[in-house]
């Protein structure tokens, strides 16, 4: 074999094998807290692509809840919450007013209305807002996140809430009274030239939207807690009179006549359920005038009253000459829950099941689930007045302090 040919020989190849097959990834079993924890992730998904969609909706149904001031007094109360959670101290102090001075808890602080205006402080002791109002007789009256001060019998309001006046009106009438609600809607009450009284309805834009002229005198005035009712508890010469209005409609669709009765105060304890008090008894009904219940006062003029959708307190007048009076705690519709025989009451307020009462140098505070007896506290000399700031807590307020109290529960 030559060398051409040495060079053509073919070698012969080694056979190739087969390629082992390249391994398939598969799927885990899930285990029973993974398919758990799986669908929560859907479901929370889910629940945001609603949130979304509801925010969208309410903005386009109400652009006027989306607004820079909004965002402002939200992130301001935040910090309000904060100072209240973060205050030990239970002495708040503020500046003196004068005997007319009125107190008022409020977003767990104080606010005054004195005959110089209007003064808020926070819970942590700081005044957050001043406001410059002549009142002859300063008054003052707030829902969960609105003030309204006025002059009783003048004719200048304000309404404010904890960091800034929103609105300043005046009435051509003197005001005989003014009830706002937590949506910023509010009532005030004023005489006529044209009818025995008249109440104006502003919306929560400070807009008068209504004007009802009245053929009685309007003594109080309530809204609903959905916005949707307006109540108007007017006196006649033979007795009583409660109105009832869709906000917007000018006529009532439901009316009920207190013969023989001087009436005094209204609130609704429901979306559809309104407490009147009148001198006589306290009467509870439904929004379509169907009486619930009615508890006599046999006899005893009622000197203090407090209507709340947690229920109504009243107090009578037992024996003028000792100072003994009726305390009388009502639930919603009407059920009689308790009464108590006490010493010289001069101020009530209900807030997160609590009812307290300022009697004789002594604040108590009743549970208003049961009637119990949760606390009695000792007061100093020149107590004004006492108001719940919630979680079981109260001021009872002095000349310049108020004193922070807590029920035992």
């Amino acid at each position: 074999m030559n060398e051409q040919e040495k060079n053509a020989v073919i070698l012969p190849q080694e056979a190739e094998l087969p390629a082992e097959a390249a391994p398939q990834p598969t799927e885990p079993s899930l285990g029973y807290w993974a398919k758990i924890a799986r669908i929560y992730q859907y479901t929370a998904r889910g629940l945001i692509v609603v949130l979304l969609l509801f925010v969208v909706l309410f903005a386009v149904i109400s652009p006027s809840a989306f607004s820079f001031n909004g965002l402002y007094y939200f992130v301001k109360d935040l910090g309000s919450a904060a100072a209240l959670a973060d205050s030990d101290d239970s002495v708040l102090y503020y500046t003196y007013g004068e005997e007319k001075m009125v107190p008022l808890a409020y977003h767990g602080g104080v606010a005054l209305a004195h005959s110089r205006g209007v003064e808020i402080y926070k819970a942590d002791g700081q005044r957050s807002l001043t406001v410059s109002l002549t009142m002859k007789e300063p008054r003052l009256t707030a829902s969960r996140n609105y003030l309204a001060a006025f002059d009783l019998g003048g004719t200048t309001f304000s309404i404010c809430n904890s960091y800034a006046e929103l609105y300043r009106g005046t009435t051509e009438f003197p005001i005989y009274g003014i009830t706002v609600s937590d949506a910023g809607s509010f009532t005030v009450i004023t005489a006529s030239d044209k009818a025995l009284s008249q109440v104006l309805l502003y919306d929560g834009s400070y807009n008068l939207i209504q004007r009802f002229y009245r053929g009685s005198a309007t003594v109080s005035a309530a809204i609903s807690e959905s916005g949707r009712y307006i109540a108007l508890l007017g006196a006649r010469a033979h007795g009583g009179v409660l109105d009832l209005f869709m906000i917007g409609d000018a006529e009532p669709f439901a009316s009920s006549d207190f013969e023989n009765e001087l009436p005094l105060g209204i609130g609704f304890t429901s979306a559809t359920t309104v407490a009147v008090v009148t001198d006589r008894v306290l009467h509870t009904l439904h929004v379509d005038g169907k009486r619930y219940d009615t508890v006599s006062f046999s006899g005893n003029s009622p000197i203090s009253w407090h209507i709340d959708k947690e229920g109504i307190a009243v107090v009578t007048e037992l024996d003028a000459t000792n100072a003994r009076c009726e305390l009388i705690w009502v639930g919603k519709r009407g059920n009689v829950a308790f009464r108590s025989s006490l010493d010289n009451v001069t101020a009530i307020s209900i807030s997160d099941e609590v009812l307290w009462v300022l009697s004789e140098r002594k604040a108590l505070a009743y549970h208003t689930k049961n009637g119990a007896l949760m606390t009695t506290l000792e007061t100093d000399a020149g107590c004004i007045g006492i108001s719940g700031t919630g979680q079981g807590n109260a001021y009872v307020f002095y000349g310049a302090r108020a004193v922070k109290h807590a029920a035992t529960k």
